[in-house]
C-alpha cells in the first residue's frame, strides 16, 4: 500500500512541481530520486509532422548555415588581401615619386621599395590562394545543387539572401586562377554528409586545412 501511495503521489505532480523536484534532487545529487520522478512522469501522445521531412529540412539548414559561414570567412580574406595589394601598390608609387622629387634615385636607399615589393608579392600569393578557395566553394555548391535539382537561389532561400561580403568578394576575385579542386571536393563532401545525416550539425572542413594556413 505504501509503495502504491508513493507511486500515485509521483504521478500527480504538475509539470512545474516535477521540474522543481528534479532540480532539487540534482542539487543534492540524488540520482535515484531524479530517476523516480522521470519514470512516473505521465506520457502523452502527440501528432507531429513527418520526421523524415523535418529532419531533412533541418539538416539542409545545417548545411546552408555551415557553408555560408565558411564562404563568408574566405570572402573576407579575398577582400582583405585585395585591399592590401591596392594599398601596397599605392605605397610603392609614392616611394617612386618621392625618390624622383628628391632628384636622384641612386642616392636613396631602395630597401623600403624592396620591402614593399616583397610584401606585395606575398599579398598577391594570398589573394590568388583565397580566390581559388572561394571559387572552389562556389563550385562545390553548384555541384551539390545540380545533384539535387536545385538552384543556388533555392538552396539559400532559408537564409533569405547571400551575405554582402560574398557578393563583394565576387567582384574582388583573381579570376585568372581556377577553382581549388581540394577545397571543392572537401566542401562538396561535407555538404553531402550533413544532408545525409552522417555528420549532422557539423561544419564542413575548413578550406585552410586543405590549402594551409593563411
Amino acid at each position: 500500500m505504501k509503495t502504491q501511495a508513493i507511486r500515485s503521489l509521483y504521478d500527480q505532480f504538475t509539470p512545474e512541481e516535477r521540474v522543481h523536484l528534479v532540480l532539487a534532487a540534482l542539487a543534492r545529487q540524488d540520482d535515484e530520486e531524479v530517476a523516480r520522478l522521470e519514470q512516473h512522469c505521465p506520457w502523452v501522445k502527440v501528432v507531429v509532422a513527418d520526421p523524415a521531412y523535418t529532419g531533412l529540412l533541418d539538416r539542409m539548414w545545417d548545411a546552408v548555415a555551415a557553408v555560408l559561414s565558411m564562404w563568408c570567412d574566405v570572402s573576407h580574406r579575398v577582400i582583405q588581401t585585395r585591399l592590401t595589394i591596392a594599398l601596397l601598390n599605392r605605397r610603392a608609387l609614392c616611394e617612386v615619386l618621392e625618390a624622383t622629387i628628391a632628384g636622384s634615385t641612386k642616392r636613396r636607399k631602395i630597401v623600403p621599395q624592396d620591402r614593399t615589393s616583397l610584401l606585395g608579392a606575398e599579398a598577391q600569393a594570398q589573394w590568388t590562394k583565397w580566390s581559388a578557395v572561394w571559387q572552389g566553394i562556389e563550385a562545390a555548391i553548384t555541384r551539390f545543387c545540380a545533384d539535387r535539382d536545385l538552384t543556388t537561389e533555392q538552396l539559400f532561400a532559408m537564409a533569405q539572401r547571400l551575405p554582402f561580403a560574398i557578393e563583394e568578394a565576387r567582384e574582388a576575385l583573381n579570376v585568372d586562377v581556377p577553382a581549388d579542386p581540394e577545397a571543392e571536393a572537401s566542401v562538396y563532401q561535407a555538404l553531402c554528409d550533413t544532408v545525409a545525416g552522417q555528420h549532422a550539425r557539423s561544419e564542413p572542413q575548413n578550406p585552410r586545412s586543405v590549402t594551409g594556413k593563411a
